[in-house]
């Protein structure tokens, strides 16, 4: 059984993300701005605080009180989070001890400052000494426990989890109608978090004839909002100059915050995308079957949103453009972690 009851850590989760709600509320101040100063974290205050807001106000709407309601998961589990988005794993982690499980978090709180910050104040508000809290850090983990581990397929974590939490890349498709709002709802789903989530763009499917000028206008306007770490040059510079000595169509910004390249459905790393031209939407079935890792989901306008599926598998859905990091509160990889534990255990879900 926990140590601590599951209805107030409820109320506890729930009245410190409403608070963090205010962008005047001092302790997010302070922990979006402890974090933006960090010399070794990897993300800007415009990416911490897009974090948060979507984050805290998905968290508002959350069926928390449902989930503590469930029945009791196991007593504790080890989750390894194999990417730093900020806030990434927080509905994870709030799944497991909504449903009494002590979770144990092999990083230091200097290596996720702004969820360390917010799993603390709720923690503090839910009034249980330390040693019973419902997340520890860097805290010896009691034997026999099972690991859950969040991140991208590919990632070592996933394949030693006894309960891999997957998160795969998304594909975009166009028709070149796209109006102004839908290529900024692009450039979003690019720009933000600097392409280091796993729920990342791995490949745009284009027009043979379509000129991506408009949506690199696009996304240079969404840099002026959310500008890129200042790391991001360095890693594209010689992805850049490679192009360049191969005579490979590519097109890039000024201050290299972004890098597109023109060729084979062959997905590339962080902010370097690829540009595929497509003549009919059959050519990108035909790669998706042969994917080593296949899409969550495509990204499209609404008005093209049928015409897309139709060439889609079952398990792959379709999204609009601009909601990549907007997801709900309880993503695919929480349910994938409740549809396990309902198997072991019994009956236990996530609400809708």
């Amino acid at each position: 059984m926990p140590s601590f009851a599951r209805s107030a850590w409820a109320n506890a989760l729930h009245a410190t993300t409403h608070r963090w709600t205010d962008p005047d509320h001092e302790p997010r101040q302070h922990a979006i701005e402890a974090a933006d100063e960090a010399d070794d974290y990897p993300f800007t205050e415009a990416h911490i605080t897009f974090a948060v807001n979507q984050q805290m106000d998905a968290a508002v709407q959350a069926s928390l009180h449902t989930v503590a309601q469930q029945p009791a998961g196991p007593d504790a589990m080890q989750v390894e989070l194999a990417a730093h988005v900020p806030l990434y794993g927080l509905p994870l982690i709030a799944y497991l001890t909504l449903r009494g499980t002590h979770v144990y978090l092999a990083d230091a709180p200097s290596e996720r400052p702004v969820l360390h910050a917010i799993l603390t104040a709720a923690q503090q508000a839910l009034s249980v000494e330390a040693e019973h809290a419902p997340v520890q850090w860097s805290a010896p983990v009691p034997q026999s426990v099972p690991t859950a581990a969040m991140g991208s397929p590919s990632a070592d974590a996933l394949t030693t989890a006894d309960y891999p939490c997957p998160e795969h890349p998304a594909w975009v498709v166009l028709d070149g109608n796209e109006s102004a709002d839908e290529r900024e709802a692009l450039a979003e789903d690019l720009l933000v978090y600097d392409g280091e989530s796993p729920q990342h763009v791995d490949l745009i499917w284009a027009p043979e004839d379509l000129r991506p000028d408009a949506y690199l206008e696009a996304l240079a306007h969404m840099r002026a909002a959310v500008p890129a770490h200042e790391r991001i040059p360095g890693t594209l510079q010689m992805q850049q100059a490679l192009l360049d000595a191969q005579d490979a169509p590519h097109a890039y910004a000024e201050n290299l915050t972004f890098l597109f390249s023109k060729g084979a459905p062959d997905p590339q790393r962080g902010l370097h995308v690829r540009w595929t031209s497509y003549n009919a939407l059959s050519e990108m079935t035909d790669v998706l079957h042969k994917a080593d890792t296949p899409p969550e989901s495509v990204r499209c306008r609404p008005a093209i949103t049928k015409r897309v599926q139709r060439h889609l598998p079952d398990g792959v859905g379709v999204e609009p453009l601009g909601t990549l990091h907007r997801a709900t509160w309880w993503p695919d990889a929480v349910r994938s972690l409740a549809d396990a534990l309902q198997q072991q255990e019994g009956p236990g879900a996530v609400a809708q």
